[in-house]
């Protein structure tokens, strides 16, 4: 069965391998790439040659390269040879060593399906993924980069962590942002007091115009003045001139 792609360990670029010549440095790349996933190159040696563009003779020379030992090896599996002639073309011989050989990430990737397999196993939920938090340190929009208002968003983010047990993620802080910015820094300072103060989740900036005390009387209070009364005088509810008695 056939690959869509290999792999090309860097290290080939400093191997004995590559000290030969270009017509079997060719060769070997190809039975590389061309090579099916049981090791096998499945070719003949005018069908190889043709596909490196080199005449039969260099093809032969790099076979007897290729399957002789090699002392300057850094493999000692076979004395350093690296085809063996099998049934319908060439066996690689370290091919399954090195694709066995994993990068950090691709053993990290293995650690965690590891870890995903177990969890199903033994009927736990799947782990979440790891989101972002925001932190003091953490740049702020230049409008509101000021040393009080940076004070203030610290004080916010350790409320929401430590009252609510809700960390502000990222893209949490950008909507905040996006809120507070119109307000500019003193304004949005004191949106998150408010929240602090009513023991709130999230900001909300429009509370503030609510919050704020009126300056405009109430139609329910009392605009009169209110009337002296004398021993006789009958109390009444509305402002006219009290009744005398007759």
């Amino acid at each position: 069965m056939s690959r869509p792609w290999v792999k090309l360990w860097r290290q080939i670029v400093t191997s004995s391998v590559w000290v030969e010549d270009d017509a079997t440095l060719r060769v070997w790349i190809a039975m590389l790439a061309t090579m099916d996933s049981d090791e096998v190159v499945r070719a003949s040696v005018p069908g190889m040659a043709s596909l490196c563009r080199i005449s039969i003779e260099q093809m032969r020379h790099a076979v007897s390269i290729l399957s002789a030992p090699d002392p300057d090896s850094r493999s000692p599996t076979d004395d350093g040879r690296r085809i063996r002639a099998v049934e319908g073309g060439w066996f690689v011989i370290n091919a399954e060593k090195y694709r066995e050989q994993q990068t950090p990430n691709q053993v990290a990737d293995a650690e965690r399906q590891r870890r995903h397999r177990e969890r199903v196993k033994t009927g736990l939920p799947p782990a979440k993924k790891a989101t972002r938090t925001v932190a003091p340190e953490d740049p702020l929009p230049p409008s509101l980069d000021t040393p009080a208002f940076r004070l203030k968003w610290a004080e916010w983010l350790t409320y929401r962590r430590a009252a609510k047990g809700v960390p502000v993620t990222a893209l949490a802080a950008a909507k905040q942002f996006a809120q507070l910015i119109p307000l500019g820094p003193e304004t949005a300072a004191r949106s998150i007091d408010l929240s602090i103060a009513n023991d709130w989740q999230g900001l909300i900036p429009e509370r503030l115009r609510t919050a704020a005390p009126s300056s405009q009387p109430s139609r329910h209070r009392q605009t009169a003045e209110p009337a002296i009364f004398t021993e006789g005088t009958t109390i009444t509810t509305d402002t006219k001139e009290p009744k005398k008695p007759r």
